[in-house]
């Protein structure tokens, strides 16, 4: 990795002194696992932002869960000044692609766009994350569309770029992962950007890049280059295309894959599935009796169950009676002659992130898109604990979309688990971090460093008592940083320290160097603060001194909650569409668009107005919870 210059030094210089972190970074220079424990919360992100910035390498971060990689991520990315990423989960839908956040996809593209660019110095995610098969990164970075002024390109050869790098074409673009070509002007809304882009042509020539406001479509200003990640997580060539359908015919068609039935059977047994002709004979109801309303899905019916059913024996119905759910080879291609037709005429697949990955062989995970990277398995115990839970909520969703005939055996590979992911760190350089130490049944440690240290104390407003350890802490020589949150807290902070007789200069300008016994304050800030006994080196954060963190001052006033998939909605919840306002959420549609079948979430209006809003634009979409007081 480049040197990019850091400004924060002095946040890290202590740690020179500490002999701990010295012998960790020896640890880290050859492959092989090295386990620290010690630190916890905002420590280690600090700890790891450490590494990163001596070492000068990339790092992947796996965290127990989502929320606790989202807070380290925002950490790091505070520690490497802009450096740091957060990978969210997403989640696995069979058959159909169930409306999702677009805000969620597009911030997942973006983190992997800045991987493959070596933007990342950090990349962190929650357990789920890591688990799923990935395109390799190689075709991500051929989609990466690089422009600039003055560039020779033909206005059509940019948009059929753009749109093999997953673009939606529209008549106007109006969000992220969209783009537009009137004449000579091309509009397109890069996943990462915080406009869109509009390239003007002259002839063959790009004459100017400017982003604008899709709301206004004004011009905010010019640009003399661009890099537009692609807009979906999975890419095929041609050929691609050409055997992802023909592996879907065949797995369709059991006479042209002898394997498929024995892969069947495999898929059951490992799943404690029975035949679905044989759960629909055993729990059908007898002539003359109610059905069965106890669900019998995912484990087999009782003893008693199978003996009655044996014992009488039932009469036949005719097709037409039969329940709905009847396995059939001609219900399994009916229910994926959608996907079958899509990948034939070159449409985007409903559901491809749980269908193209094992159909194409994908076996890439996250890690592959950063350069030999460290890898930090945060404590490793709860990892694996959420990996299995997370294998066992894959297993019942694919088992009930397996008798529904709406998943294909194959589809069973779809996630790694934990010792999959473990054998495909083997010969990289691995940092496991615990806040104890502990017995690691995966690892087997090469070193391992106590790093001495605790969490500040929580001052709760209360600047008296602050002030009292600052003054202990100026008669032992200590290095002392307080992060305000801002500009106007840190003066703040100055003047109520300056009025204990305890002084603290607030600056914007990073010094290279803490001086011992003269506590600085900063104008960034974390989400907790730490000590270091050993080296009496002290950051406390906003949220030690004031007692909770402050949320970012917002533009406008938010009058609903974000929404990650149109299931948190009920019928009737009312909403707020961002352009529209607030109104009545009445369920979902499937309505014809162009010639191609889409979801729509309808919205009622008073009177007889209503709104249909594309399931793939449910960001712009909040539920309504009032106003802010």
């Amino acid at each position: 990795m480049q040197d990019i210059g850091w400004k924060l030094g002095c946040l890290f210089e202590p740690l020179e002194g500490m002999s701990a972190f010295g012998e960790l970074i020896s640890g880290l220079e050859k492959p092989g696992v090295c386990s620290a424990y010690g630190p916890d919360d905002a420590q280690r992100a600090h700890l790891l932002a450490a590494i990163v910035r001596r070492t000068g390498r990339a790092m992947l971060v796996i965290a127990p869960n989502d929320l606790a990689a989202q807070r380290m991520a925002e950490d790091l990315n505070m520690l490497l000044e802009g450096g740091a990423k957060h990978l969210p989960a997403r989640d696995i839908t069979f058959l159909r692609a169930a409306a999702s956040s677009r805000d969620l996809a597009m911030r997942r593209l973006d983190a992997l766009g800045d991987c493959v660019g070596g933007r990342v110095k950090a990349l962190v995610m929650g357990a789920d994350a890591m688990m799923y098969r990935m395109m390799p990164p190689e075709r991500f970075r051929e989609n990466i569309i690089n422009i600039e002024e003055g560039m020779q390109m033909e206005p059509a050869d940019l948009i059929a770029g753009l749109t093999n790098a997953g673009y939606e074409r529209v008549q106007l673009v109006e969000a992220r992962g969209q783009c537009a070509l009137r004449g000579g002007i091309l509009d397109v809304y890069p996943v990462g950007g915080a406009n869109a882009l509009r390239i003007e042509f002259f002839d063959d020539e790009i004459d100017s890049i400017r982003s604008f406001d899709v709301m206004t479509q004004r011009s905010i200003s010019r640009r003399p280059e661009a890099c537009i990640y692609p807009a979906q997580e999975i890419l095929m060539t041609e050929d691609e295309t050409h055997e992802a359908a023909d592996r879907l015919q065949g797995l369709l068609d059991p006479a042209a894959a002898d394997t498929a039935p024995d892969r069947q059977q495999a898929i059951e047994e490992e799943f404690d599935l029975i035949p679905f002709e044989e759960f629909l004979r055993l729990t059908e109801a007898e002539e003359g009796e109610e059905p069965e309303k106890k669900s019998t899905r995912g484990r087999k019916p009782s003893a008693k169950t199978q003996a009655k059913a044996a014992a009488k024996p039932k009469p036949k119905k005719p097709a037409a009676s039969l329940p709905s759910r009847i396995i059939s080879g001609t219900a399994l291609e009916r229910n994926f002659s959608h996907a079958l037709d899509a990948l034939r005429t070159g449409r985007t697949v409903d559901a491809g992130d749980s269908l193209l990955p094992v159909l194409l062989g994908y076996d890439c995970t996250a890690a592959d898109y950063l350069d030999d990277p460290i890898v930090v398995f945060d404590q490793p115990e709860r990892l694996r604990e959420r990996c299995e839970n997370r294998m066992l909520e894959f297993k019942e969703h694919f088992m009930v979309a397996l008798e529904r005939r709406e998943a294909l055996a194959v589809q069973a590979e779809l996630l790694m688990n934990y010792d999959e992911i473990l054998a495909r760190m083997n010969g990289k350089k691995i940092l496991i971090t615990n806040p104890f130490m502990r017995t690691e049944q995966d690892f087997k440690p090469k070193a391992l460093i106590r790093i001495e240290s605790r969490n500040a104390t929580g001052y709760q407003g209360n600047i008296k008592e602050l002030a009292r350890d600052m003054e202990k802490w100026k008669k032992e020589g200590w290095q002392v940083a307080l992060l305000a949150g801002g500009t106007a807290r840190g003066e703040r902070l100055e003047s109520a320290l300056k009025n204990q007789d305890c002084p603290a200069g607030f600056t914007t300008d990073i010094p290279e160097k803490l001086l011992p016994g003269e506590p600085v304050i900063f104008p960034m800030t974390l989400n907790r603060g730490f000590l270091y006994p050993e080296i009496r080196f002290a950051v406390i954060s906003e949220s030690d001194i004031y007692g909770v963190n402050r949320q970012k001052s917002r533009t406008r006033a938010k009058t609903g909650e974000k929404l990650a998939a149109f299931t948190d909605l009920k019928v009737g919840d009312y909403v707020v569409h961002e352009n529209h306002g607030i109104g009545q959420y009445m369920g979902t549609v499937r309505l014809s668009s162009d010639g191609t079948y889409r979801d729509f979430l309808h919205i009622r209006y008073q009177g007889a107005d209503k709104l249909y809003v594309p399931t793939d634009q449910l960001d712009r979409v909040q539920k309504y919870i009032g106003s802010e007081g």
